[in-house]
């Protein structure tokens, strides 16, 4: 298969294709005139980039997950899911802070100390019964 008709296959244009070549991420087979002849290998190769890439790993990284050894793709993976679950602790803060923000009812955004702790700040003061309550 060519390079216009892989890159079809993929949903990708065909210059993406070259360049992940130029990278080392792929490398496909060449006719005999020197045109690349994408084979099934490839494309199955060429979809799991495109995973990747939805994951957020770098080109680089990829080259490793598709062309390096078992213990490079794995510390490849390890690195990935320990930015997804720092991603998924940020997400979980701002959805707190959030649901914080919908429910608080100070009059003054600095006064409160859910406002303060999601700011980085020192809370003002202790709460007491009945206080708004981050």
């Amino acid at each position: 298969m060519r390079v216009g008709d892989a890159a079809h296959e993929v949903d990708s244009a065909p210059h993406v294709l070259r360049h992940w070549e130029s990278v080392g991420v792929i490398r496909p087979e060449r006719d005999p005139s020197g045109r690349r002849a994408y084979g099934p290998q490839d494309i199955v190769k060429l979809r799991i980039v495109r995973a990747c890439q939805r994951l957020g790993i770098s080109l680089s990284d990829i080259r490793t997950v598709i062309r390096g050894t078992r213990p490079e793709r794995k510390a490849v993976v390890e690195q990935q899911l320990a930015w997804i679950e720092e991603q998924r602790r940020q997400l979980d803060a701002a959805e707190e802070f959030l649901s914080h923000v919908v429910n608080c009812s100070a009059a003054d955004v600095t006064r409160c100390d859910g406002w303060r702790r999601y700011a980085g700040l020192p809370p003002l003061h202790e709460h007491h019964a009945g206080e708004n309550r981050p």
